[in-house]
């Protein structure tokens, strides 16, 4: 229950953005197409069509980049503080597996494991 407040923030975040950013680009591509098909000498019917054709394309591109950031924003972002403990305990591991990869190679008398090498 714990992760509902993250959710609840990213799906406001989303609609709020996404609600926005679609009435902002449909009303310009709407003026600069409505005066262009305009001055060409189109028909109300094509002009509507044309409208309605760029703005579900428009709609639905601004929707998923929108809900792409709001997610990765809110859900998968993590604290900075958190962040740099996960390196130094990465940089730890890698540590320990090199010590453990020198410790191997030192049992076994050298870089060839398997005694394959035919310069021995």
């Amino acid at each position: 229950m714990q992760e509902s407040p993250r959710f609840f923030k990213a799906w406001i975040l989303y609609t709020l953005t996404c609600a926005i950013a679609i009435l902002a680009v449909g009303a310009v591509v709407g003026l600069v197409v409505g005066v262009i098909l305009g001055a060409a000498g189109c028909t109300d019917k094509t002009l509507d069509f044309v409208s309605h054709i760029l703005g579900i394309v428009l709609g639905l591109s601004i929707s998923f980049y929108t809900f792409r950031w709001a997610v990765s924003e809110v859900l998968f972002s993590q604290p900075a503080a958190s962040q740099q403990g996960d390196d130094a305990g990465e940089k730890e591991s890698r540590k320990e597996h090199i010590s453990a990869d020198d410790a191997k190679e030192k049992s076994w008398g050298g870089s060839d494991p398997w005694g394959d090498d035919p310069g021995r």
